[in-house]
């Protein structure tokens, strides 16, 4: 992904886009209690914002204003508003897309999550400092920067994507909530998404994917099948 360098205001452009960043954060914070979808949807109300079609501009503008909007206003600076924010300053907002991924985490944080822009099919990343672990992420979806709230939602109300570990995760975004899977539940929400269905199927899938007897790949797939029925 690309990061560009810190470096002092070189014009008054870039001074504008600071300032406009700063005033953005205040919105991109209301993340914390509402959906991402809706976040950005008042985002891109904010048309007084300062817009440019350099992305660089637009990111190294948010880099320097998160951390200080976070002292100075107390907002939320993450890679998450970041992002949100440095999206909404580029224009065309056509080309434009909000990308969140995962990767396998520590054994404190099982899994590591991460925000950032896609521009005319190029990555940006807003995260500092972006060296520390260059592992890549796995996008599990991408969202347009559009005006109307019935785009900005994702078509499915929520996304799975299995990590390199074999464990997986689904991520509902209207709600901003996510669950983890340990490997024999993610392959068997995978084989239900291909239309298995019944105990005897799944069970077939299990031992076919793990060294387990019949009689223990059953037990597995009533306990799981029933666990998902009470949520």
């Amino acid at each position: 992904m690309d990061n560009p360098p810190t470096r002092r205001f070189r014009s008054p452009v870039d001074l504008a886009l600071f300032v406009g960043a700063l005033r953005l954060f205040r919105t991109a914070s209301s993340v914390r209690s509402l959906p991402i979808s809706e976040t950005l949807y008042e985002l891109t109300q904010r048309w007084t914002a300062v817009r440019t079609d350099s992305a660089r501009r637009a990111v190294a503008a948010c880099q320097r204003a998160g951390p200080r909007a976070a002292r100075w206003l107390k907002t939320l600076d993450t890679c998450l508003t970041r992002s949100m924010v440095a999206a909404t300053m580029i224009s065309p907002r056509s080309s434009v897309h909000l990308a969140i991924g995962f990767r396998p985490g520590s054994d404190d944080a099982p899994v590591d999550g991460h925000a950032w822009i896609i521009v005319a099919g190029k990555s940006f990343q807003l995260s500092t400092p972006p060296d520390l672990d260059t592992r890549p992420y796995s996008c599990l979806a991408e969202i347009p920067l559009v005006s109307r709230p019935d785009i900005a939602i994702l078509q499915e109300n929520t996304t799975r994507r299995r990590l390199s570990d074999g464990t997986g995760i689904t991520v509902d975004l209207d709600r901003s909530t996510i669950a983890t899977c340990n490997p024999s539940a993610t392959i068997l929400l995978e084989a239900i998404d291909r239309g298995v269905h019944g105990i005897g199927p799944l069970a077939s899938v299990i031992t076919s994917q793990f060294d387990v007897d019949e009689g223990t790949a059953r037990r597995d797939v009533e306990a799981f099948l029933a666990e998902l029925s009470c949520r």
